[in-house]
């Protein structure tokens, strides 16, 4: 019950007491300051902070007031505050402040959870890289130590003169023979070995342990020995491979996996076009030269060992002197407008059909006299394309087949196709090349040499030619 005095009060300054909507506009707006709440003797709640109202709230006069859990309560004990009997912060109440406390804590937590799996797993994944590492690197050195459970060929390593161990180790590792380069050091340290490497080249097996390489190494085991190889001008890619083989340099067939095919390798090669109807994509482009080649002693065992190695070593040094010997004539060649295929492809016939620079260069204006000419005379007719045919691309074939490669038969052979052949029919030298591109300038369209070769005979026309073939004796 309110007494008069407070009714005097109420008139002449704020009231200080509160009624419903004073507690619910206190919680819903809040205040700045911290609110404290006593119990008055009366029996009220009495606000206690730095507000100057000084208001007072009967607790009679609002029953269903409820302050549990920090709200206003009729129902307690004269009433109580709780939380922390009596404090309200800020006007909010505390289940709402405990709401964004507990939400940040969520949060950082979470952080910190997230932070401790990333780093987990970071670690674990260091570790398992660690691990693998390791056990690869110990079973690598496992393996260069026993030669156990490594891939069986054979490899020719070369020894350069006075080469240490550390040395020979780098070699090993790069021709594929040890995984590791400081293996013979390590081995030779531990066994108190003495190591003396030999100059020379040596076939050695991955599947070797330690100790079969150093005895190979040591030169208990024969060098290898090398040999001289000269390749005639003129001559085909087969008789090449042949060559190479009676020299125990490789067998003949592994050499001709190499001339097969474009290489892709060289400069001038970027000048080529594979056709379908070439026989072989570089005959012509093996250069003529004197070579020294490391011989494969099993050859002369056996004529079954694998020499692919050795074979597209020696053809690697025959391209790679062509493509330096030809550079100096591609701009001749730009001024003749001629490809380097119908280059070498003519080279090659001059090379078959003539023996002397002189003999090269008049032959050449022949044949270029007759492809400028080509209305008159729109095939060469040169015998030496006919033998190509007959003597090397034929013999690969049975002949109930021919029809079926006759369209390749014809692309070769001067007396069937237009022009040029589709491709050089030997390996000819460089005085070959250069009489293709620089040929005598003369009137005549044919030619012919007693069977000898020694004697030449040109005619402008063709009463003269058959007439030379008299003096030739070759009717």
């Amino acid at each position: 019950m309110i007494n008069k005095a407070n009714d005097e009060v109420k008139k002449n300054e704020p009231s200080s007491e509160f009624d419903r909507s004073d507690v619910e506009s206190l919680f819903r707006k809040g205040q700045d300051s911290t609110m404290v709440f006593d119990k008055a003797d009366n029996g009220s709640l009495k606000k206690t902070d730095n507000d100057d109202n000084g208001r007072t709230l009967m607790i009679n006069s609002l029953p269903d007031i409820d302050i549990s859990n920090g709200r206003v309560s009729s129902n307690a004990d004269k009433s109580t505050l709780t939380p922390e009997n009596s404090a309200l912060s800020k006007a909010y109440s505390p289940k709402k402040v405990s709401e964004k406390k507990l939400q940040a804590r969520k949060i950082r937590n979470a952080t910190i959870t997230s932070a401790r799996v990333f780093w987990g797993i970071l670690l674990s994944v260091f570790i398992i890289g660690v691990s693998t590492y390791l056990a690869y690197s110990i079973i690598g050195v496992m393996q260069d130590f026993t030669g156990i459970a490594k891939t069986s060929t054979d490899i020719d390593v070369t020894i350069p003169k006075d080469a240490d161990t550390d040395k020979v180790g780098k070699i090993l590792k790069e021709n594929g023979v040890l995984k590791n380069s400081w293996i013979l050091s390590t081995y030779i340290n531990f066994t108190d070995s003495t190591a003396e490497f030999k100059e020379g080249v040596y076939t050695l097996n991955p599947k070797m342990s330690v100790s079969d390489i150093l005895f190979e190494l040591s030169g208990k085991k024969m060098v290898a020995e090398t040999v001289s190889v000269t390749i005639i001008e003129g001559m085909t890619a087969e008789e090449i491979g042949e060559l190479l083989e009676e020299n125990y340099v490789c067998r003949a067939e592994d050499f001709k996996a190499v001339y097969k095919n474009l290489v892709n390798k060289y400069s001038f090669e970027s000048r080529l076009t594979a056709d379908k109807n070439k026989f072989y994509q570089l005959e012509g482009f093996l250069f003529p030269n004197t070579y020294e080649f490391y011989t494969v002693s099993q050859l002369k065992k056996t004529d079954q060992y694998d020499t692919t190695k050795q074979a597209q070593v020696a053809a690697n040094k025959m391209l790679s002197e062509f493509n330096e010997v030809i550079k100096k004539y591609y701009t001749r060649m730009e001024e003749m407008n001629m490809s380097l295929n119908e280059v070498i492809t003519l080279a090659s016939m001059i090379q078959k059909e003539a023996t002397t620079m002189e003999s090269m260069k008049m032959v050449s204006s022949v044949f270029h006299n007759r492809l400028n000419k080509s209305e008159t005379f729109p095939k060469l007719e040169s015998d030496v394309t006919t033998f190509y045919v007959k003597n090397v691309i034929k013999p690969h074939y049975p002949v109930d087949s021919y029809p079926y490669y006759q369209e390749m038969f014809d692309a070769y052979d001067t007396y069937v196709t237009f022009g040029l052949p589709v491709g050089p029919i030997c390996n000819p030298g460089e005085d070959a090349i250069k009489a293709a591109l620089y040929p005598e300038d003369t009137p005549y369209y044919f030619f012919l040499t007693d069977s000898e070769m020694n004697n030449f005979y040109y005619a402008i026309t063709d009463e003269e030619h058959e007439e030379n073939k008299k003096k030739a004796k070759l009717v």
